[in-house]
């Protein structure tokens, strides 16, 4: 056995050599399974000293009600459609597209890390980003839109989302993503933002999506 596995030594290392770059292989396809959320920062979608007036939580279920866990994201709002949406990652622009359902919507997707950021319900972008393009923390992305849905609390709004690639499969709750002065700010306007289901969805994530992290 021991002369047979000798003559046969190079035929076993090569079957290392393929196991360790098929491990590697993975890590790299899938980064979103090692990496934890320390390894990326996030701002929040919107400049500190400007910030919305109102917000539509994570995991409600009024508006809605269809989707499995809820509001699979926050609707950030303004009183004024000239508000600045500003990225929200440092990153690398993955689509940029009008989507074509009752709203007629942009949206762009930003990749970072093994995470996306998605910028949803914007009524105009900027016409300067480029799908495969890097951009930066606080990088004008766009302007909200007016959804006229709903009678919600702010008329213009962006629908904002972090999750993992593939149709963002995994959504997450921002909040300890966020650097702590954005949490702070998203905790303010969620805490001056008066809606009348407050009471059944008390936290800017709620339900399933509740502290969940990638």
């Amino acid at each position: 056995m021991l002369k047979k596995l000798k003559h046969n030594w190079w035929k076993v290392l090569l079957g290392l050599v393929g196991l360790v770059i098929l491990t590697l292989a993975y890590i790299l396809i899938r980064p979103d399974t090692y990496l934890p959320h320390k390894h990326i920062a996030l701002h929040a979608p919107y400049a500190l000293n400007d910030p919305p007036t109102a917000l539509i939580p994570m995991g409600e279920k009024i508006y809605h009600g269809g989707t499995p866990h809820g509001h699979p994201g926050i609707d950030f709002q303004w009183d004024s459609p000239n508000a600045r949406i500003l990225s929200s990652s440092s990153g690398t622009i993955t689509s940029i597209g009008l989507v074509f359902d009752k709203w007629n919507k942009w949206e762009i997707d930003v990749s970072t890390g093994p995470y996306v950021v998605r910028y949803k319900e914007m009524e105009s972008y900027n016409t300067a980003l480029k799908v495969g393009q890097h951009i930066n923390i606080g990088d004008y992305i766009g302007h909200p839109a007016n959804p006229k849905v709903h009678n919600q609390v702010g008329a213009y709004q962006v629908h904002w989302e972090l999750g993992t690639p593939g149709v963002l499969r995994d959504r997450f709750c921002p909040m300890t993503y966020f650097d702590p002065a954005s949490a702070a700010s998203v905790q303010s306007v969620y805490d001056h933002t008066n809606w009348q289901y407050k009471s059944q969805y008390p936290n800017v994530c709620n339900g399933f999506y509740f502290n969940r992290t990638g």
